[in-house]
């Protein structure tokens, strides 16, 4: 199967095939790129695709993403001392600083396990990609 992405005026063709999966789950889905060429969009970034948004991360990035995501989660538990996990509203940061989302702590929980075991498949990833 093969979409299109425009971009900067340049018109991608995208084949599904190339693209390596990480890590899904309700909230959504994490993604390399397997092209290897440098003038690609989103070469060399961590793509998280969730709720009809796509974010697209370095390491680094990704890592702060997660810090972020725990510190919203802890956050209902000044809020809402009686009913935490009930926050349905709860301010979530990226490492973008104009870029923000609200989520509920239920949609915070799913993407923290996505970021999390994201990041433990490109480690393991990288071990196997060194033994090579």
């Amino acid at each position: 199967m093969t979409s299109y992405l425009t971009s900067k005026n340049k018109i991608m063709k995208i084949k599904y095939e190339d693209i390596k999966e990480l890590y899904s789950n309700k909230i959504g889905v994490t993604f390399l790129w397997e092209t290897k060429d440098k003038g690609h969009l989103h070469y060399n970034k961590i793509n998280i695709v969730f709720n009809n948004t796509a974010l697209h991360f370095d390491r680094d990035e990704l890592e702060l993403f997660l810090q972020n995501i725990e510190k919203s989660l802890l956050r209902p538990e000044y809020c809402n001392k009686n009913l935490p996990r009930q926050s349905k509203s709860m301010l979530l940061d990226t490492p973008l600083r104009q870029l923000s989302f609200a989520m509920s702590y239920n949609d915070l929980s799913l993407m923290k396990d996505l970021i999390q075991k994201t990041l433990f498949e490109i480690d393991f990833l990288n071990i196997l990609k060194a033994l090579n």
